[in-house]
């Protein structure tokens, strides 16, 4: 691939006795990692002393046990856009085939693409599935049209272009914290802006690009790689946090919380109604993704799974919530190469970071 089209490549190793593990059967998670998560993914930069408070616990205890969920790659914090920025950005859905032999190949190739969110395999009719990102359209244009083509094993692709984010950093959440737990971590979040959005700086490209490999880092930590006080960081970070340009999750190797599979339906549904269906189906809490697509299929969901067998039901209960649209087509997700900047293994632990980063070689 040309150096201009191939993205500059950021990558950072987690654990390296998290490549042991590899294939292995994931560990039980006591009562109170399960708290933990569930903080984690209500206020993903929660402080350890909040956490403590609101958890009953040592806030060093806190603390040890991430580090060591995290060390083992069966969880993460990373930072993602918020809905604001990720429609100043270009991001396209991807369908791949292969050729015989070819899907790991590629997918793997894909993967270490800094624009490159997700990289998944799937049954059906395309080997995989996956989600772009880039600062514009020229450059997107140029990946999709030499980039990709030139990997070896790519048999053909289609790609469509996102038109609207309805939901892309997930409610989904372990729920096992009571109301007035999640209130609490709620409220230390930044209040919401009604500023408009701005488009990224430069620090806040480098702020970003820090915390993809870890949505944890402090602020004297980030600060210190980019050359600026901890202070300039934190007004920053809670600027954009407070527009709602950027936003952190905190994910789980997805089988340690009986949520081992998933799949991605496409929907067709009558565009004066597109943007109600987003909304109404973004809410749902097993929908992870939920995007408009410039295609007849205008409207796609990535859903989670319990088992393969209750997709049915899921499809059931969207037809009942939107009447008036029409299931098209849908995938089950075999595994997930690449999740929102980690790559991961078998089971689903992360092994590697590689940073989201749409910035990098634009044409």
């Amino acid at each position: 691939m040309p150096a201009r089209i191939m993205n500059r490549l950021y990558v950072q190793q987690i654990d390296r006795r998290s490549a042991p593990n590899a294939g292995k059967r994931l560990p039980m998670l006591s009562e109170i990692d399960l708290q933990l998560l569930d903080a984690l993914q209500v206020n993903p930069r929660a402080s350890w002393t909040l956490i403590g408070r609101v958890l009953e616990i040592d806030p060093v205890t806190a603390a040890r046990r991430w580090a060591r969920l995290r060390e083992n790659g069966l969880a993460w914090v990373s930072v993602a856009f918020g809905p604001h920025e990720a429609g100043q950005l270009c991001v396209v859905v991807v369908e791949v085939e292969c050729e015989r032999g070819a899907s790991a190949a590629v997918a793997a190739a894909m993967a270490r693409w800094n624009s490159a969110l997700t990289v998944q395999y799937t049954a059906g009719r395309q080997d995989l599935w996956a989600l772009l990102v880039t600062a514009d359209f020229p450059t997107m244009s140029q990946l999709l049209l030499v980039g990709l083509p030139e990997l070896e094993g790519v048999a053909r692709s289609r790609s469509y272009f996102v038109t609207r984010l309805f939901e892309a950093t997930g409610r989904w959440r372990l729920h096992v914290l009571g109301p007035g737990q999640v209130r609490r971590l709620r409220e230390a979040y930044p209040e919401r802006s009604s500023e408009g959005a701005r488009p990224f700086g430069a620090t806040d490209r480098a702020m970003f690009r820090e915390l993809s490999t870890d949505g944890r880092r402090t602020h004297a930590e980030v600060g210190e790689t980019l050359g600026v006080s901890a202070r300039t960081v934190q007004r920053r970070l809670n600027a954009l946090m407070s527009r709602r340009e950027v936003a952190f999750r905190c994910d789980v190797a997805r089988g340690l919380v009986g949520w081992p599979s998933s799949a991605v339906i496409w929907l067709n549904v009558p565009e004066d109604r597109l943007d109600e269906a987003g909304r109404v189906l973004g809410r749902r809490s097993e929908v992870r993704t939920c995007l408009a697509i410039a295609d007849e299929r205008n409207l796609m969901l990535s859903i989670g799974l319990r088992q393969i067998s209750d997709l049915h039901g899921h499809i059931v209960q969207i037809l009942h919530d939107v009447p008036y649209a029409r299931i098209l087509d849908r995938n089950i997700v075999l595994r997930q190469e690449k999740l929102y900047g980690r790559i991961l293994d078998a089971t689903g632990r992360a092994v590697e970071a590689v940073p989201i980063d749409p910035w990098a070689d634009q044409v």
